[in-house]
């Protein structure tokens, strides 16, 4: 019944903090949730889920991928002291935007304050992946 409480409230908290603004998650983050949706998918297959929880998991899926881009632009607005692993998530953000999406967003990614001085391997590898 523990662990049944624990996962309730882990699906419902570890999204939010996502949706809020300016959370960007870090690549460990990302890969653990991107590894969540991937294991609950599974589980539906062999669970035989309804085609109802299978959508339900698909929308939480695509809500969460929606959100990394803006928060993680959000982020990188309004840090102080930024995190440089996290431009890794921004371009993975990026990258997984709708195509029709992209031209808007690297607009913001163009008008982003420059990270290279403090994160300058990290800022090269973000610079190629959004090209």
């Amino acid at each position: 019944m523990n662990k049944f409480v624990f996962i309730i409230l882990t699906v419902l908290l570890v999204p939010s903090a996502v949706y809020s603004a300016g959370y960007c998650p870090t690549p460990q983050e990302l890969q653990s949730k991107m590894s969540y949706f991937q294991q609950r998918a599974i589980g539906n297959m062999n669970s035989n889920a309804s085609l109802t929880q299978t959508e339900a998991l698909m929308n939480e899926q695509e809500r969460y991928i929606d959100s990394i881009f803006p928060s993680c632009i959000q982020y990188f607005k309004t840090a102080q002291n930024v995190d440089c692993s996290k431009l890794s998530t921004l371009a993975t953000g990026y990258i997984m935007l709708d195509k029709s999406k992209q031209p808007a967003a690297k607009t913001q990614l163009n008008n982003l304050p420059s990270f290279q001085s403090k994160c300058s391997y990290q800022y090269d590898a973000f610079k190629m992946m959004v090209k």
